[in-house]
């Protein structure tokens, strides 16, 4: 090979480790930012999970519960439970724990459900 394809080849593949990471380094930002959209909507998801399980059809709203991951489902029982629409202890069986949770979210008043929706929307907009 002459030295002209030999410097060639070594900016070509410098480019393409630059390439690299950099793609690494977008990835991550975007990884950073996913995180940080998760960790500002925690707080309201509660209030936005009892919206939609009040919402729903009153037998499907333990399938709603149920289909909720586990820290949304504790999420909206402490909601609850600050509500007073729940007892502060959970049930064993999971299945049981959305039938209750189901209950306590029917529990909760229209009136109270306007204004958690009023809280949640005045979080947004800070």
């Amino acid at each position: 090979m002459k030295p002209r394809w030999l410097g060639l080849l070594a900016i070509v593949v410098l480019v393409m480790v630059s390439f690299g990471v950099l793609g690494l380094w977008q990835l991550n930002v975007a990884r950073d930012k996913g995180q940080a959209e998760q960790v500002r909507a925690a707080p309201t998801r509660a209030v936005t999970d009892l919206e939609e399980v009040a919402a729903a059809d009153p037998m499907e709203a333990p399938v709603r519960v149920a289909t909720l991951p586990r820290e949304r489902q504790r999420a909206l029982w402490n909601l609850l439970v600050s509500l007073r629409a729940a007892p502060g202890s959970t049930q064993q069986n999971e299945f049981k724990q959305a039938l209750a949770t189901a209950k306590a979210v029917f529990a909760v008043d229209a009136a109270t459900r306007r204004r958690l929706a009023g809280v949640v929307e005045l979080a947004r907009r800070s």
